[in-house]
């Protein structure tokens, strides 16, 4: 099939599994194993696409914990934050994972341990990779310290803070190290995020930021809808859900919470949303990740792009999935204009 290139190179990777082996192809092949497992749960539809995401994002944590073990780290006074799909346990097949590193003021850590972490998961090998890791959304971005201290986390978002990097925060969960920073570093992000006071500003900066993702796609070749920044795509979705938690989250704690399936379920329970509502965004999201996946599967790559003169992508037809979006985009534009 031409959208299983990628499974079989893994699987004859996965051949090789009991001849003698450094750590950090063992660490490789285990990922393409539960990597192969979760295309083979998409393409046969043995499992739901929520199921695949929440298992290959459990895998993925999993990857990451060895990961930093057999760079020679430990969990004192050190945390992992994930942001983004890993953060909602809603991972893609070929995702970047979004992480963010703090340890406590008086903690030191040997910066040899960062980049061996990195490497296992990153490093692209005859045994290919295990992860894409991001860390630019820690505070500061590129320029800022690889593993942020506790007082620089809490001056940045203290201070410095801006509107994206509230959403961000609204799926951060910690994932490896001490507990007791965890709870220290959450409740402040929580803080950060939901506020007990509406801004009445706050629908037009999110309505300024989606304008922009929209005219960045705009730039680009239209030959192609992009899945995820395409106007009425993932990201729209995203953003109408973590916009009302946002709004309606600093007084309703049941909103605060990393998972988007969830988030949908509470804001109808709320009342926020309507019962018809509800059920638009939440098979209309789960849709779209479903064409997520498959895109991605063929060749374990981060791409979002669909050719707009397809007639049909696997099984879904193009048409289907643009008439999906256009009405998304406008559901969407009731709230961010």
């Amino acid at each position: 099939s031409e959208f299983s290139q990628a499974l079989k190179r893994y699987l004859a990777l996965l051949d090789r599994e009991g001849t003698p082996l450094s750590e950090p192809s063992r660490l490789r092949l285990k990922r393409h194993k539960v990597w192969c497992e979760a295309v083979l749960a998409t393409y046969c539809q043995s499992a739901t696409t929520e199921e695949v995401c929440y298992a290959w994002s459990l895998a993925a944590e999993k990857l990451i914990s060895d990961a930093w073990q057999l760079a020679g780290g430990d969990d004192q006074d050190f945390i992992i934050l994930a942001l983004g799909k890993l953060g909602s346990r809603e991972l893609n097949l070929s995702s970047d994972v979004d992480l963010v590193l703090v340890r406590r003021d008086d903690k030191v850590i040997d910066s040899k341990v960062l980049r061996q972490f990195t490497s296992l998961l990153s490093e692209l090998t005859e045994f290919a990779y295990c992860l894409r890791v991001d860390l630019n959304l820690r505070p500061g971005g590129g320029s800022g310290s690889l593993i942020t201290s506790q007082t620089e986390f809490e001056y940045h978002y203290g201070y410095h803070g801006e509107m994206w990097e509230r959403l961000s925060y609204v799926r951060a969960r910690c994932i490896y190290g001490d507990q007791n920073l965890s709870s220290e570093i959450l409740k402040f992000a929580n803080h950060f995020s939901y506020r007990k006071h509406i801004d009445v500003t706050l629908v037009d900066d999110l309505s300024q930021l989606r304008n922009k993702i929209h005219f960045e796609v705009s730039l680009k070749d239209q030959k192609y809808f992009n899945l995820k920044l395409s106007p009425g795509g993932i990201r729209d979705l995203e953003l109408f859900v973590h916009s009302l938690q946002l709004i309606h989250g600093g007084k309703n704690k049941m909103l605060q919470t990393q998972s988007t399936s969830e988030a949908i379920e509470q804001l109808r329970a709320a009342k926020f949303i309507s019962e018809t509502d509800a059920k638009f965004l939440y098979e209309s999201y789960w849709f779209f990740r479903d064409v997520e996946n498959h895109l991605q599967a063929r060749e374990d790559q981060q791409t979002y792009l669909i050719d707009r003169t397809f007639q049909n992508f696997a099984q879904f037809k193009v048409s289907g999935i643009l008439a999906l979006a256009q009405k998304s985009h406008l559901f969407v534009s009731e709230l961010l204009k």
